[in-house]
């Protein structure tokens, strides 16, 4: 109780409490929790949020579900490993699996100076799968001199270097 950092190889995590549960290797921290993911500078800052650490015989996949509208910032890096400018996420439940796969739900948003989103949920695989998709009539604006807005039953992209790269509209889909 007070103020609980909490360090390992892969995060960051400080909030006001925090409770550690040795069986399932998993901490709850609640009240102002700010995460830093270690490897790709990823944050995330909300109410409260629940860490499973990767364990052998348990899970091979650190996780982490965060509710309250918690919101994330998803840092993008160019060719040369420098950081861009980073996605501002925001929906009101969010899971984490590894450092690339997101799902969001609930009033989601997907913000930055050049680009803007919003559905009623998110799915995010910036890794491997290198693919978005927006669900719940989905909306997204493309801000600056090329402006557009795109809408549809469900929207998709596709991602390089976690930058997106090519988007459609699926089903009623409106440019």
């Amino acid at each position: 109780i007070g103020s609980v950092k909490y360090r390992d190889s892969l995060i960051t995590m400080d909030a006001d409490r925090g409770t550690y549960f040795r069986n399932g290797e998993r901490w709850e921290a609640r009240g102002h929790v700010v995460t830093e993911n270690l490897q790709n500078g990823s944050t995330l800052i909300g109410p409260s949020l629940d860490y499973y650490r990767a364990i052998a015989g348990v899970r091979d996949t650190a996780e982490i579900y965060a509710i309250g509208r918690p919101t994330i910032k998803s840092v993008t890096t160019d060719s040369a490993g420098q950081r861009g400018e980073p996605y501002v996420i925001v929906g009101d439940r969010v899971r984490i699996k590894g450092n690339d796969r997101t799902w969001a739900g609930g009033k989601v948003t997907i913000n930055r100076s050049d680009f803007a989103a919003k559905g009623d949920s998110l799915l995010l695989d910036s890794g491997p799968g290198n693919l978005g998709v927006l669900i719940g009539k989905p909306e997204m604006r493309g801000l600056g001199r090329d402006s557009f807005t795109l809408t549809g039953r469900r929207i998709e992209l596709t991602l390089k270097q976690r930058e997106v790269d090519y988007v459609k509209a699926l089903g009623n889909g409106h440019a």
